[in-house]
């Protein structure tokens, strides 16, 4: 009976062990992929706030031209910027600095004559 005691010990000592060192590299294994997948999604999501923060301020350009027509192009880019901000803020899509949006403005106005560019030819 002692005898089989002892076995049955070990082999559940031996189980464990096993368990344990499967679970741990399994862990191991799956950590980087984690990691990997996590910063595939959010490079995805970057993608797609930037793409809907390029749609935003390509409207606020396309309605400064339309609203202000005739006056100054700094106006116009204020206004532009303007539109831009309060529509990121009002959507929370991402924290941006001012710089990067009037970035954003100043590719939207470069976009905008692009496509004038390409209509003309």
């Amino acid at each position: 009976m002692e005898v089989l005691n002892m076995l049955m010990e070990i082999i559940s000592e031996s189980i464990l062990t096993i368990v344990g060192a499967l679970a741990a590299a399994l862990l191991a294994y799956l950590a980087p992929k984690a990691k990997q997948f996590k910063q595939n999604i959010d490079k995805t999501l970057d993608n797609k706030n930037l793409g809907i923060i390029k749609e935003m301020v390509d409207h606020g350009v396309e309605l400064a031209e339309k609203e202000l027509t005739g006056a100054s192009g700094e106006d116009k880019f204020n206004r532009a910027y303007e539109y831009a901000s309060t529509m990121v803020n009002r959507y929370d899509i991402i924290d941006l600095s001012p710089d990067f949006l009037k970035g954003a403005v100043q590719n939207g106005y470069r976009r905008m004559e692009q496509r004038k560019k390409g209509d003309d030819k």
